[in-house]
């Protein structure tokens, strides 16, 4: 499969918008103060994450949609061999250097902590005063929906552009019955983030239909993605939740939910389909590009460096100088031999 442009330029901006949320959230920068507020969307770290899960479902769905089309078949084994060959190495390196670290005293996790991380539960067993792990959170959500998705779209092609709408479906009705009933619970679970990957998986199904309904539709595309996310942003800081707005929102997750992922997936199309001017140039730029490479392991790194502590490690700015050099040696000593590993079982 020929490289898909822009999606790394994308993964870049998202990885960015996580680690300036991280920044935020521990005291290590200021965030800056924007009119109306519009701007802190780039310090959301749940939208940044859920700009990866729409990318990744639209990807792993193309990918199953160009096996079976060039095989007539879907090999599930080496799909999960591929899986755990792209995630689990560079991830379980990390939960080593951890525990290392705590055998020298520099940080403390608790067993419950390392165990829900291991086995990529962690969005069950979530425990909010765990810092190290916590980002651990989307991955065991990915995870647990490639379980799921692989299996559905081989086994039930019939159902398979149905399939993603019921799951956007169990999403909002998780919203509503969470909103009805439990306000203060977690919305980092499968049920309540399905609808971001099922988006992506969407769009993939049903890729050729929308880039020719668009082509002569991209400033519109470009625009109502846009200034929706800005708009979704807006709103959700400046609308009570008792408030029938702010219940609206609140359903549909606001930057975390449905209806951004769905502008986060016409933002994807209008950056790979659309026409090449600056914003594709800008997405696909060595810089962007490269920190896209690298976005993986920027993201497993940076608990451990952007953390308000008294270690080295955590000051402005030899943390992001820290988070940088582990991210390469992630990259290029752990992942990449597995990546080559990984190519075997294409």
């Amino acid at each position: 499969m020929n490289k898909i442009p822009s999606l790394n330029g994308l993964r870049a901006i998202s990885i960015i918008i996580v680690i300036l949320c991280h920044y935020k959230i521990n005291g290590l920068i200021e965030e800056p103060v924007f009119p109306f507020t519009l701007f802190d969307l780039f310090f959301r770290g749940g939208f940044g994450v859920n700009v990866f899960f729409v990318i990744s479902g639209f990807l792993i769905t193309t990918l199953l949609i160009l096996e079976e089309k060039k095989t007539s078949f879907i090999d599930l084994r080496n799909f999960y061999i591929r899986r755990t060959l792209r995630i689990f190495p560079a991830f379980y390196f990390l939960l080593v250097v951890y525990y290392l670290m705590q055998l020298l005293g520099y940080i403390q996790i608790p067993n419950m902590a390392y165990f829900s991380a291991f086995t990529y539960t962690k969005y069950i067993f979530k425990d909010g005063k765990e810092w190290y792990t916590g980002h651990a959170w989307s991955l065991s959500i990915e995870e647990h929906f490639y379980l799921i998705w692989p299996v559905l779209f081989k086994v039930f092609k019939k159902y398979r552009k149905v399939i993603p709408w019921g799951l956007i479906l169990m999403s909002i009705l998780y919203e509503i019955v969470r909103l009805k009933d439990f306000p203060n619970q977690y919305n980092l679970n499968l049920i309540a983030r399905a609808d971001s990957l099922a988006i992506g998986c969407l769009f993939a199904i049903h890729k050729n239909a929308i880039v020719s309904y668009l082509q002569t539709k991209w400033n519109f595309v470009i625009a109502i993605s846009v200034v929706s996310i800005f708009l979704l942003s807006y709103f959700e800081n400046n609308f009570p939740s008792n408030l029938i707005a702010g219940k609206f929102l609140y359903v549909f997750g606001g930057t975390d939910g449905t209806l951004s992922n769905f502008a986060i997936s016409l933002l994807m199309f209008y950056s790979i389909y659309g026409p090449k001017n600056g914003w594709y140039w800008l997405l696909n730029s060595k810089l962007l590009n490269y920190i896209g490479l690298l976005s993986y392991s920027l993201y497993l790194w940076q608990e451990l460096f952007i953390y308000k502590t008294d270690l080295f490690i955590n000051k402005n700015p030899y943390n992001l100088i820290f988070l940088i050099l582990a991210a390469l040696f992630s990259y290029y000593i752990i992942e990449k031999p597995f990546l080559k590993l990984k190519d075997r079982f294409i």
